[in-house]
């Protein structure tokens, strides 16, 4: 997720907006924008935006997320040095998901990283870094991908820059259909 003027230069271009949020692209699908509204009342709902920094992450997910992961594995596991790591960790996952035909977001629900991480790794400690950094993937994004420095990859490609990320954590969360009835966001088709 980014400002609107990060994006604005991408127009309606999937690839071109893939390419500057780091995100793979294929033209045999279809894709989709949304624009959403925060409107002048955005407190009221309870959410918080944030730019995604390896320090705020971990400030919010010791705060929203208290009792999911421990502080300990959380510093841990959202730092360059770990993020690193978790990039090929997950491209081995990604594989093994693969051999199996299945995709990497139908394993959020399942217990896909707890199988490979048994196979993987040889250690307790990796096996829960492993499963712990998915679950963040899962939960609020942060990538393989994700720099930790509040900026994408452009195109996936290490040390370029692409758009300036924004997080948002919606303690109320609306679904996509509430959002659009009440013209809060707007969707373009690609």
């Amino acid at each position: 997720m980014s400002t609107f003027d990060q994006a604005e230069n991408a127009d309606t271009d999937a690839k071109t907006l893939a390419a500057l949020f780091g995100t793979k692209y294929d033209p045999q699908k279809s894709y989709v924008m949304y624009i959403i509204d925060r409107g002048e009342n955005f407190e009221l709902d309870g959410s918080d935006i944030f730019v995604p920094t390896f320090e705020n992450i971990r400030k919010k997910l010791k705060t929203d997320f208290n009792g999911e992961l421990s502080p300990k594995i959380i510093d841990e596991i959202m730092n360059e040095n770990y993020s690193s790591q978790f990039r090929l960790y997950w491209k081995h996952f990604n594989e093994f998901l693969s051999d199996s035909e299945k995709e990497w977001y139908s394993s959020f629900d399942t217990n896909e990283a707890k199988f490979f991480s048994a196979n993987y790794f040889n250690n307790e400690s990796d096996i829960d870094t492993f499963i712990s950094r998915q679950k963040i993937l899962s939960e609020i994004g942060a990538w393989e991908v994700f720099t930790g420095d509040g900026l994408t990859e452009f195109n996936g490609i290490k040390g370029k820059p692409g758009a300036l990320e924004i997080l948002e954590i919606q303690h109320s969360p609306k679904t996509i259909n509430e959002l659009l009835e009440h013209k809060e966001i707007i969707k373009i088709e690609l």
